[in-house]
């Protein structure tokens, strides 16, 4: 045990000596040539400073393995490009091109989501609005409401799958036999509002992005923000909602006029859901955070447009703040997982799956090879 005891003696003290390091490097007073190469490089004279306690700060954690090496690597475009030392454009491509950021955000929302089961409570919560016993409303509240909303986590067949299970259990419930019109009718006003739900918000769908980094590319010096996207895309999403659903159930009639709900097995559900657990808020505030800072530059740039005084703060956000910017802090914010990051600290453990990855890997190429007619070597 004693060696297990000394390896999280040092990754609790890396923890606090990389970012003290840096801190105290900023600190010190600047050397007269440091500052003067960089005010002749057009940086912040204490950009060197910086980049040096950034590098510290990063040696530390990445040598005491106190937190993901990976995670150690985004802080240096973090750092950098909020000081604007290095634009986010500059600093982020040297990882890959910035809208994969915003995709790898939608992505791991969505792993969050599941993981924490919000996506099962926000389901839930939806459907127990509706204290009536409508066919066609307990359809809208139930089955399409829930899975327009939970796009947000940026697959609309991930929200489908998650809406799909709870809508069986509720046909069940109100005693509704399997190929019913109503059911058939539910199942598809979900699936409409599925795909209602990819212009709900911009990172609603992958093809979303790829829109915006197609119009940046052809168009320099025009972006789509998420602003333009909730003025335009959001209405026309809301839209598709409704008459989706209107449509799907005037040509598909429920047999019945009133469904006999049992409410107490539905508050049930609720109930057992309990209390938000920390894993859930933490979910909740990154993404209220991550919303906010992808709507403020927008926000600030069209007060500009109506008070000049703001030309100032809105050129300072949207060179500090791109969209890549809140899903660099997305991907680092959800290191919320203790027990994977046990296991990933065990050598035994990252030895297995390296093991498993390359067995994986030599399997594909004798599959490619053959297929290929190719004779591997052995």
């Amino acid at each position: 045990m004693e060696p297990v005891s000394r390896a999280g003696t040092s990754r609790k003290l890396g923890l606090w000596l990389g970012p003290a390091l840096f801190l105290l490097v900023l600190a010190l007073p600047t050397p007269p040539a440091m500052a003067d190469a960089a005010l002749t490089a057009g940086a912040w004279e204490r950009g060197p400073q910086l980049a040096l306690g950034m590098l510290l700060w990063i040696f530390i954690w990445w040598v005491t393995e106190c937190v993901p090496l990976g995670i150690a690597a985004l802080l240096a475009p973090l750092a950098f490009s909020l000081s604007g030392i290095l634009p986010w454009m500059e600093s982020l491509t040297a990882f890959t091109h910035p809208i994969i950021w915003i995709f790898l955000a939608g992505f791991v929302l969505a792993a969050a989501f599941r993981k924490w089961e919000l996506d099962r409570r926000l389901s839930v919560m939806l459907a127990t609005l509706y204290k009536g016993n409508n066919p066609r409303l307990a359809a809208f509240f139930v089955a399409c409401l829930p899975v327009f909303l939970l796009t947000l986590t940026g697959s609309i067949t991930a929200s489908t799958a998650v809406v799909f299970p709870f809508l069986i259990a509720y046909l069940q419930i109100v005693g509704v036999k399997p190929g019913s019109r109503f059911s058939e009718g539910a199942m598809l006003a979900m699936a409409q509002a599925a795909t209602a739900g990819a212009l709900l918000f911009l990172i609603s769908t992958p093809p979303n992005l790829i829109a915006k980094g197609t119009i940046e590319s052809f168009a320099p010096g025009r972006t789509l923000t998420f602003l333009d996207w909730l003025i335009v895309g959001t209405p026309m999403a809301l839209l598709g909602l409704v008459i989706s659903w209107a449509v799907t159930f005037w040509f598909i009639k429920p047999e019945m006029k009133t469904l006999d709900v049992d409410f107490s097995r539905i508050a049930r559900l609720r109930a057992d859901l309990g209390a938000l657990t920390r894993g859930e808020k933490s979910v909740l505030g990154i993404l209220g955070i991550a919303m906010a800072l992808w709507i403020l530059p927008s926000i600030v740039r069209s007060l500009a447009e109506a008070d000049p005084g703001l030309l100032g703060a809105s050129d300072t956000l949207s060179r500090l703040m791109p969209e890549a910017m809140p899903a660099v802090l997305v991907e680092i914010g959800f290191i919320t997982n203790p027990q994977d990051e046990a296991r990933l600290r065990d050598e035994g453990y990252r030895d297995r799956i390296a093991r498993a990855l390359a067995a994986g890997l030599a399997s594909y190429k004798r599959t490619y090879d053959q297929r290929q007619g190719v004779v591997a070597r052995r």
